[in-house]
């Protein structure tokens, strides 16, 4: 990599750094000596705040009021961006924070190195009801996906679906996490239990979408990971593997090995030139055991993947190659052709039961499998403290959501304003 220049280092902004995500671009950046600021929400019970506020790399601390999520995240980037004095590298690191970034880039591009696909792309590409027609217009390769539009629609779908299928909602917001937890998806074998589970559904989830599952195993999911420049060139890019996820086969990563998929990555570039991808890019694919071909699952545009934390172990520190290219530094990526392997710990806890249950593994299968274990997703030698926090912070958060129902969080309102309609207000800086 390419050594900073001998002045103080441009500083890197993290935002929202509540998300466990945000130890990525921390940790990756602040290796590097790179100062690393983080934007908290404030209002939110316990989540991972105290886990990632605990990172030895964390140089700043600020809080915003997450009452009004926009309007006050806006103003505490305005106020953080004119203390430095210059222009700063930002990260988001959830769909909320990157959505509402894009909405005001018009004011946020005075303070920040800003690398975004146009505001209407990344609509598109972050709502399933919009992207999956959005994407077969395209010739995109996607799983034959049914929108439902009215009650009506329902048999109609029952009788052309191939089986099992699943159900999923547009997006999935404090009400489906309130109702089903970390349930991506509902899955039907036939048709009468599909009408039966749309049915439970309807009323309080008016926009959803029927899905035929890609057949194959979980090791069929391929992700690609890559960084754009303007003009949608990868900067470079490596693949993983999914190796188990929770919830099982429908969830987030839990065990991902990296891996070499030619065909993944030149369909990948090939997507990102058609579309005019710029900025970080993550795409999931599943090989389907029908037809041998590759299929989009989602895209994930401008904000990391728990797993992207892979690419410092694979020579292609993504956060670092994004925070180079936008400050015209030059860096030099290293690709290893060794194996290595990340795990969430949080989430392989959570599956091994059911793993288990369902006689996918044995005890002594579940242990081989982290034989080339490289990265964790909290664990690291150079900064503990985040792992050491996990257990007192989790039982905090379990105590309060016990004891205080906690309020669901306007997020959701924003995505819809931002993401799907693009209404969001434009703010002016104060």
């Amino acid at each position: 990599m390419a050594r900073l220049s001998q002045e103080a280092p441009v500083p890197a902004v993290v935002v929202n750094a509540n998300n466990i995500s945000a130890l990525i671009p921390i940790r990756s950046l602040g290796r590097k000596g790179i100062p690393v600021t983080c934007v908290f929400g404030q209002g939110a019970l316990g989540g991972y705040a105290p886990v990632v506020g605990s990172s030895r790399f964390v140089s700043e601390k600020y809080t915003f009021d997450e009452s009004d999520y926009e309007g006050s995240l806006v103003s505490c980037l305005c106020h953080i961006g004119k203390s430095y004095g210059r222009k700063s590298v930002l990260f988001p690191t959830s769909d909320i924070d990157m959505i509402v970034v894009s909405a005001n880039r018009d004011i946020l591009q005075e303070y920040y190195h800003l690398l975004m696909p146009s505001h209407e792309l990344l609509s598109n590409l972050l709502s399933k009801d919009w992207f999956y027609p959005f994407a077969k217009a395209r010739g995109i390769p996607i799983p034959r996906t049914f929108r439902i539009e009215s009650k009506e629609d329902i048999d109609h779908i029952a009788r052309e679906v191939a089986y099992p299928c699943i159900i999923k909602p547009a997006w999935r917001d404090e009400a489906w996490q309130a109702r089903f937890g970390n349930l991506k998806v509902i899955i039907s074998n036939g048709a009468e239990e599909l009408r039966t589970n749309f049915r439970r559904l309807y009323d309080q989830f008016k926009e959803l979408m029927v899905q035929e599952i890609v057949r194959g195993g979980e090791s069929n999911i391929i992700c690609t990971f890559t960084f754009l420049d303007e003009r949608s060139n990868p900067r470079g890019m490596f693949t993983s593997s999914k190796i188990r996820q929770f919830p099982p086969h429908f969830g987030n990563s839990s065990l991902v090995r990296r891996v070499s998929e030619p065909r993944v990555e030149e369909l990948t570039t090939r997507i990102c030139k058609q579309l005019g991808l710029v900025g970080y890019v993550s795409i999931e694919f599943k090989k389907d055991d029908t037809d041998g071909e590759f299929k989009v699952i989602e895209m994930t545009p401008c904000r990391f993947n728990r797993q992207t934390g892979l690419s410092d172990d694979a020579g292609f520190s993504i956060p670092y190659v994004w925070y180079c290219h936008v400050l015209n530094m030059p860096v030099e990526s290293a690709p290893t052709t060794s194996a290595c392997t990340w795990v969430s710990e949080i989430n392989e806890v959570r599956a091994f039961l059911d793993y288990w249950r369902n006689g996918e593994y044995t005890v002594a299968e579940w242990m081989r499998s982290y034989k080339h274990v490289s990265c964790c997703e909290l664990f690291a030698k150079d900064d503990p403290c985040p792992f050491i926090m996990l257990l007192p912070s989790a039982f905090v958060h379990w105590v309060r959501r016990k004891v205080f129902r906690q309020a669901p969080a306007p997020a959701s309102k924003i995505f819809k304003m931002a993401g799907r309609k693009g209404m969001v207000a434009r703010k002016r800086a104060s």
